[in-house]
């Protein structure tokens, strides 16, 4: 069974590798991904503990969320501009 697993993820990472090499479109996709996912997960938690679990004050909250803001929006803005294309279109309705 763990040879199974083994091999599996060998092959996965293969493919995966081959087609960050080959296929321009996966890369862009990678690397936008790479860059906005850590944030969305950030943005989630914080909402989920300012929301759920800490029941903040809206000025708790605005802290939070303007701490979230100066953490990514440069690096993201520079992704989105990098990429360009549909990315700027995403990142202005996401807006």
């Amino acid at each position: 069974m763990t040879k199974a697993i083994g091999s599996v993820a060998v092959v996965g990472g293969a493919s995966f590798y081959y087609l960050l090499q080959t296929d321009p479109g996966f890369a862009r996709s990678m690397y936008f991904y790479v860059n906005a996912v850590p944030a969305y997960v950030h943005y989630r938690a914080v909402q989920r503990y300012v929301e759920d679990i800490g029941h903040l004050g809206p000025d708790e909250a605005d802290a939070w969320y303007n701490y979230l803001h100066d953490k990514y929006a440069t690096p993201l803005y520079g992704t989105v501009l990098t990429l360009r294309g549909f990315y700027i279109k995403l990142a202005q309705i996401a807006s």
